[in-house]
């Protein structure tokens, strides 16, 4: 009897963690939907939040947990790749490509660009990425 019971425990707690696994998958499709989209806009983590219908804490620790990063951090990817993208497909100057990705300097833009990639836009412009990959 004590075992049926263990094994009837241990079933209920697996299928809970499974449903907080994928509640929290949920919690976070819709954000990071809008990130992707609206990556040029000015984001809040509070913002964020509320896409997800939860506290400011408990989005960015789901967020950690299932995407391995801050979510302030993936928006800062998404908009480096973006700009990769424009530097090497458009003539665009540096300023207009950190405005048209979300930064409104070209040197904060250079300083989080130079963070990721390792070389300024520049740098990565007149080597067309390929050092990058």
């Amino acid at each position: 009897m004590l075992i049926y019971r263990l094994i009837l425990l241990m079933s209920k707690n697996f299928f809970e963690n499974q449903n907080v696994r994928i509640v929290r998958k949920e919690i976070l499709l819709e954000a990071v939907r809008f990130m992707n989209e609206q990556f040029a806009q000015d984001i809040t983590l509070e913002q964020l939040a509320e896409i997800a219908g939860v506290s400011v804490q408990h989005f960015c620790r789901c967020f950690k947990e299932r995407m391995g990063m801050r979510p302030v951090e993936y928006l800062a990817r998404r908009r480096i790749a973006q700009s990769k993208h424009l530097l090497l497909n458009t003539d665009k100057s540096i300023e207009e490509i950190a405005q048209e990705v979300g930064y409104h300097g070209a040197t904060y833009f250079g300083m989080v660009f130079r963070r990721y990639e390792g070389m300024t836009p520049s740098e990565f412009r007149k080597s067309k990425g390929l050092l990058s990959l």
